[in-house]
């Protein structure tokens, strides 16, 4: 299974967070697709699996990918939105499910 993270900011404090996130589709079998400049920001701290890919625009997200995750860290955005927030995205002829976290 492949699914594509998003995400444009990271905040210090997160980045065990989202090492564990990334440990955890990595035990689950999940191949992560990694929005490209969140990878760009996070390559340095984060250890990836060998099996992830980067994407760089909407046109990148194929019929492979079958999730979409945002991982929304910074902390205004948190404090205005849910922790969980589940929505349904439509893409071409895509229907992806993705999750705000």
């Amino acid at each position: 299974m492949k699914v594509a993270i998003y995400s444009r900011v990271m905040d210090e404090d997160q980045w065990h967070d989202v090492q564990l996130f990334f440990d955890e589709l990595h035990t689950q079998k999940i191949e992560p697709v990694v929005f490209r400049p969140f990878y760009q920001q996070i390559k340095d701290k984060i250890e990836f699996p060998n099996d992830f890919e980067v994407f760089q625009k909407a046109e990148d997200i194929t019929k492979e990918i079958q999730a979409i995750v945002a991982l929304a860290v910074t902390e205004l955005f948190l404090t205005q939105s849910p922790w969980f927030e589940v929505m349904m995205c439509q893409s071409w002829e895509l229907t992806l499910d993705a999750w705000v976290f």
